[in-house]
């Protein structure tokens, strides 16, 4: 039988409580990698989430109705279309508490992949949380729209920019410029929907909540 008292678990059990609480911190993608090399007997490296530039800070909560963000947004010479304004009369809005929210706007490029790829969403998703970022809220679409009035025109079909988000209905937020025209429309992606080097995903940086 074998000896407990001599187990290495036995003097292994705190380091294996303080790995949990690193696998579940803001960093546990790069510990979870580590982790993988270590088992395989290979050098574990950390490689430090990228120090991201932000795109903008957006006011949480800006926004109380779907009827706010359109006048806004017709306010400012924007709409929000069809099947986009659909979704977001699905949102319960609220007096959410302020407080500020960092977005960054990526490509495939910035999350590691080669710009001849083609990247499914969901790699993008998995790609960006390892790097430090995550999910946009539903909400965040708006002000980002809001914020984004400096927008080239698409000019590709294979051009768009995302607000990567939970899904409403499987659908997401599409920031759009047609012809100068700036609106908010909505996407269905899968997750293996394939996106190029020319498409743009917005992402919150780690929540300062």
């Amino acid at each position: 039988m074998k000896n407990e008292e001599n187990s290495a678990l036995l003097e292994g059990q705190g380091l294996l409580e303080q790995l949990r609480t690193n696998l579940a911190g803001k960093n546990g993608y790069v510990w979870l990698e580590a982790l993988k090399k270590f088992n395989r007997q290979e050098i574990p490296t950390w490689n430090a989430p990228a120090d991201w530039k932000i795109w903008g800070t957006l006011s949480n909560g800006y926004f109380k109705s779907v009827d706010h963000v359109k006048r806004t947004l017709e306010a400012n010479g924007m709409e929000i279309w069809g099947r986009a304004e659909t979704m977001a009369r699905r949102l319960r809005f609220g007096n959410f508490k302020p407080y500020g929210v960092d977005i960054v706007m990526v490509d495939i490029i910035d999350l590691g992949f080669d710009e001849n790829q083609e990247v499914s969403f969901k790699e993008i998703n998995k790609a960006a949380k390892k790097k430090g970022l995550e999910e946009c809220t539903p909400y965040d679409a708006f002000e980002i729209r809001l914020k984004f009035n400096d927008q080239p025109i698409q000019k590709r079909n294979d051009e768009f920019y995302v607000v990567v988000m939970s899904t409403i209905k499987g659908g997401v937020f599409h920031i759009m410029n047609t012809g100068g025209h700036l609106v908010i429309g909505s996407l269905y992606p899968n997750s293996d929907t394939m996106y190029n080097k020319h498409s743009k995903f917005f992402f919150r940086l780690i929540s300062k909540k």
